[in-house]
């Protein structure tokens, strides 16, 4: 058994092997374009995918996607928890374990600050325990319920345009006190536009040809939609978008709207305004520190932005 990292194009050529053990550890597909897009496009060049193999089989694999962060010191190279997976007939070995130790090293080593992540209910324990992640906060999912709602009006002259290919310029800096995930044009394209797997739509609000705020939201399932990112410079520009899409939501008779919205940000009194409430499914927010960051304020929720579309679910 051979444990090691892949480089890009040995990932290429074994593409097939990590959609195979995907389907057996969770019994569902996972697109190559999708692989592809997350780990190789990635605009952020540096590459982590560690896996096990044996008989140049891939029995076990542990990646994360580079993630450029910014906060009031300036940008923290970071890095997303991504896939973990190991085949069920070599389970018990330790290799989960093995992998992260050699990831984190090789981080480490190219000053990387920390990795981090929304671990699901089956592999939190042995992220906290395992890892030795820690446990940030636990984020609700802020819900409206449209049905029988009264059918909302636009009431500001505030022009609306639609920018689905993110052609705009994107130079924003809300939040500047905030830890929060880099959104620049070459990462909203790509994370946006570029996704294999969703169908993105953004409606922004521009101020002397710059984006000065944007809401980006997706369909799903039949009648829900979620509002994935949603950045906005003043109150009144935020309250423009949020009753925009609930008017077209309303319209296309759209059952609900899910968002996520941290408590201390101007988005959750935002939201709550137009009647979002706290609502299932909650998801654990946490991460590991490798290079020093300031503890106090890094693993206070209170101190980051977090939005749906920073996860790899949403």
């Amino acid at each position: 058994m051979e444990l090691k990292k892949l480089t890009k194009a040995e990932y290429i050529e074994k593409i097939n092997g990590f959609v195979d053990l995907f389907q057996v550890c969770f019994n569902k597909e996972i697109p190559e374009n999708f692989l592809k897009w997350r780990y190789i496009e990635n605009p952020v060049d540096d590459f982590f995918v560690y896996v096990a193999m044996d008989n140049n089989k891939i029995i076990a694999n542990y990646s994360v996607s580079p993630i450029i962060l910014s906060s009031k010191d300036g940008d923290i190279k970071s890095a997303l928890s991504m896939t973990t997976m190991t085949h069920p007939s070599y389970s018990g070995r330790g290799l989960f374990t093995k992998l992260a130790s050699l990831l984190y090293e090789d981080m480490q080593r190219l000053g990387y600050k920390l990795v981090w992540g929304f671990p699901n209910s089956n592999s939190h324990r042995a992220f906290v325990t395992k890892l030795e992640w820690r446990d940030i906060y636990e984020i609700p999912t802020m819900r409206i319920n449209l049905k029988n709602r009264t059918q909302l009006h636009k009431t500001t002259s505030i022009e609306i345009n639609q920018d689905n290919e993110f052609d705009l310029n994107y130079g924003i800096n809300n939040y500047n006190d905030l830890i929060r995930v880099k959104k620049d044009n070459l990462y909203l394209k790509w994370r946006y536009f570029s996704n294999p797997l969703n169908n993105y739509k953004n409606i922004v609000i521009t101020d002397n040809g710059d984006v000065s705020s944007f809401l980006i939201f997706k369909y799903f399932g039949e009648n829900e939609i979620d509002i994935v990112d949603f950045s906005f410079k003043t109150f009144e520009e935020g309250e423009c978008l949020l009753r925009q899409i609930i008017i077209c939501s309303q319209d296309e008779e759209i059952d609900y709207i899910n968002s996520w919205a941290p408590r201390h940000s101007v988005n959750h009194t935002l939201f709550e305004k137009f009647g979002f409430m706290n609502h299932m499914p909650i998801t654990y927010f946490g991460k590991r520190d490798l290079l020093y960051l300031n503890e106090r304020i890094s693993s206070d929720f209170s101190n980051w932005f977090i939005q749906m579309g920073d996860s790899d679910v949403f």
